[in-house]
């Protein structure tokens, strides 16, 4: 019985190390980029010795829109996407970023360049396929700051004030926050008012617009100016993902529940943004009824949440463990899933992965100052 299961591990570690030897080592694709700017796509990749690659191919969603055949001719191919402007010069001819013929670069961007792009390289011969993929969301926001408008050239005590401060048109949406000499407007105290408009256009973009109005006070002018001073803050919340590295689990071709373990997709760099992932056991074989263990953490950057994913679809929360509290600098869930038929499913393998989302805060401030003038009024 020993020497049986001795030879199943061998040919098992000698089936993995053969499909491990591609890997998409790095997927580089911006989160979050500005309507209108230039980017690189880049996804490198390692081989074996004896591997040759058969094709790199780009997909927005699930349209292609690069492809790179070695033995075809023309080996390039472009093709035409709405939002999706690449350099073609730069693909055809192989500069400045093509050192594997798998990095693009994209000469601007709209609204419809965001989404999700896949790379994926294919081996000659065996066809095994390695991809990885990534969403980019792009924003739209103006030049400036918020508008503050309506404004007199001054103002005496207990004068009525009546501002309107404007934003827009931004993607995604903005909120407005007012301040009056550096303290928060809050609607109903000390007679203060708010009336707020949005302003919707067709491209997915809005305006918003708040109109503040108070009666001032002598106590309102304050500093050798003897000013007022009012500030609106414009505030943006973009929520995005970034994926971990996968851990997957692959049966072996002569035992029904026996499984080897291995990572696949975009290692990520200690000191980048973005989850990370360990599993316990971190390599070799599971039998049916063994337990994997995955550990996914993430330091750094506004993680508002990590969540585990089989297949692309969200693991159900009963296999998962928060392990995240006030007194850990970092995010960390746990899951915990028994090698059963239920779990793999009919599958020759399984993908595991952990997704965080982060929160990037866009904010802007426009500040004026409001001169006290003579009041016919006395306090």
């Amino acid at each position: 019985m020993r020497m049986e299961l001795s030879r199943t591990l061998v040919v098992l570690a000698s089936c993995l190390q053969a499909v491990v030897g591609l890997r998409i080592t790095t997927l580089d694709v911006p989160s979050l980029l500005r309507l209108g700017q230039p980017t690189q796509l880049n996804c490198s990749y390692s081989l074996e010795k004896n591997e040759r690659v058969y094709s790199i191919k780009w997909y927005k969603g699930k349209t292609e829109i690069y492809a790179y055949l070695p033995d075809a001719s023309p080996p390039v191919k472009v093709f035409r996407e709405n939002g999706v402007d690449i350099d073609e010069d730069a693909a055809l001819n192989g500069k400045p970023l093509q050192t594997y013929r798998s990095n693009l670069v994209l000469r601007s961007t709209n609204a419809d360049s965001e989404g999700r792009y896949r790379c994926e390289v294919s081996l000659e011969g065996s066809f095994t396929t390695e991809k990885a993929e990534k969403v980019m969301i792009v924003y739209d926001v103006p030049a400036d700051g918020p508008t503050i408008s309506n404004l007199k050239s001054g103002y005496g005590s207990r004068d009525l004030v009546r501002a309107t401060c404007s934003y827009g048109p931004s993607r995604p949406d903005a909120t407005l926050e007012w301040h009056i000499n550096h303290m928060a407007v809050i609607p109903g105290q000390k007679g203060r008012r708010l009336e707020e408009n949005t302003e919707m256009f067709s491209d997915g973009r809005s305006r918003v617009q708040t109109e503040l109005s108070f009666n001032t006070s002598q106590t309102d002018f304050i500093g050798t100016n003897n000013s007022l001073k009012l500030s609106c803050t414009s505030r943006l919340n973009i929520a995005y993902n970034i994926s971990s590295e996968e851990i997957v689990v692959r049966r072996s071709f002569n035992r029904s529940f026996s499984f080897g373990v291995h990572r696949a997709g975009p290692r990520k760099a200690s000191s980048s943004i973005g989850p990370k992932v360990e599993s316990k056991p971190n390599k070799g074989n599971l039998n049916e009824n063994n337990k994997l263990t995955l550990t996914c953490w993430s330091e750094g950057g506004a993680v508002q949440s990590l969540k585990w994913y089989r297949n692309d679809k969200e693991v159900d929360p009963k296999y998962i463990l928060d392990l995240s509290n006030a007194e850990k600098p970092h995010a960390e869930t746990v899951m915990n899933i028994r090698m059963t038929e239920e779990i793999i499913q009919t599958k020759t393998e399984t993908r595991f992965k952990c997704v965080a989302t982060y929160l990037s805060q866009q904010e802007n401030t426009t500040t004026v100052e409001l001169p006290l003038i003579a009041s016919l009024y006395c306090e």
